[in-house]
């Protein structure tokens, strides 16, 4: 598994069709606050590794995971399940929500203000 910075993470989402940034957390999280252009399969989901991989076809395209921030531990257990489950090219883009708004980028969701 390999870390990644915000600016990675949004080079991929321009420039790579076949990567899938997952954010990890549960549905309402997720609901509230998410990178935009991601999609949402709870790691806690007993059908997770299925999942992500329904969204793929193939375990060796580019798979991104994410959750809340630094502090949040979900998207390390997600990029560990999917390492095992044989996907090639697991990255955590471990800042999650967080970083991706301290690092100037827009979110999408029901807690997002609009007034910026």
């Amino acid at each position: 598994m390999k870390r990644i910075k915000a600016d990675e993470l949004n080079k991929i989402l321009s420039e790579d069709p076949r990567a899938r940034v997952i954010n990890v957390l549960d549905e309402e999280m997720y609901r509230k606050q998410h990178i935009p252009g991601t999609v949402n399969i709870p790691v806690s989901d007993p059908d997770f590794v299925n999942k992500v991989e329904s969204q793929t076809n193939d375990k060796s395209a580019p798979v991104i995971v994410y959750c809340a921030n630094t502090e949040c531990n979900a998207s390390d257990k997600a990029a560990e399940k999917l390492e095992q489950a044989g996907f090639r090219d697991v990255r955590d883009f471990a800042a999650g929500t967080k970083g991706w708004e301290q690092a100037g980028h827009e979110l999408e969701g029901s807690a997002v203000g609009s007034a910026r």
